[in-house]
C-alpha cells in the first residue's frame, strides 16, 4: 500500500526529531508542524464534504462530460470563474469547449416553458 504525502511527511518529521539534528527543526517545531498538519487535514476533509454536498445539489455540468442541446439557453462558468449567458449552438462548439468549464440550463428559460 502506497503512503500518502501526509504520511511520508510525518515520517520525515519523526526521523528529523529522532536524529536530533532536526534538519534545522527543534522537537517543539516538529510537534507544532504535526499539529498544524492535523488541523489542515481536518479542514480539508470538511471542505471536501461541503463540496460533495454542493455538487450533489447543483445542476452544473462539466463541458467535457455533456454538451447542451442545440439552441439551449445556458449559464456558463468559464475557466476564470466568470459567469456568462450563452445560447448553445453546434456551430460554436469549439469556442464553448475552450471557454466554458461548467454549464447549466438557464433557470429563467426553464420557468418560461
Amino acid at each position: 500500500m502506497e503512503r500518502s504525502w501526509l504520511d511520508k511527511f510525518r515520517m520525515a518529521l519523526n526521523v528529523a526529531r529522532v536524529s536530533e539534528t532536526g534538519m534545522g527543526l527543534s522537537p517543539a517545531n516538529v510537534l507544532k508542524t504535526l499539529d498544524m498538519l492535523n488541523d489542515l487535514e481536518e479542514k480539508a476533509e470538511q471542505y471536501r464534504e461541503k463540496l460533495r454536498m454542493l455538487e450533489a445539489r447543483s445542476n452544473w455540468v462539466k463541458t467535457s462530460e455533456v454538451l447542451p442541446l442545440e439552441n439551449q439557453p445556458t449559464i456558463v462558468i468559464d475557466r476564470k470563474g466568470c459567469v456568462h449567458r450563452w445560447v448553445y449552438s453546434k456551430f460554436y462548439k469549439e469556442r464553448f469547449l475552450q471557454m466554458g468549464y461548467l454549464w447549466m440550463p438557464d433557470p429563467m428559460y426553464l420557468k418560461a416553458e
